[in-house]
């Protein structure tokens, strides 16, 4: 079977192709950034559970040293 088109649908279609690759092209960099991002937050989070538990030791060493310095007094 053939397909017969006007030459200014033909030219609409194209377009239309161009415009499509264009979108797909433009989708795959928004990926590929939201990727990055993702892992940047990954990073980020493990920071901060990090810095949690550097904080959580330094109150127990704090709270250690009020008891030892209470009980010295007593």
């Amino acid at each position: 079977m053939v397909i017969f088109m006007k030459k200014d649908s033909v030219s609409k279609v194209k377009d239309n192709l161009v415009e499509l690759a264009d979108q797909s092209f433009i989708a795959k960099e928004a990926m590929s950034q939201l990727e990055h991002n993702l892992r940047t937050a990954d990073k980020i989070s493990e920071t901060a559970q990090v810095l949690r538990s550097r904080v959580n030791a330094t109150q127990l060493n704090a709270d250690e040293i009020s008891r030892f310095k209470s009980h010295g007094r007593e």
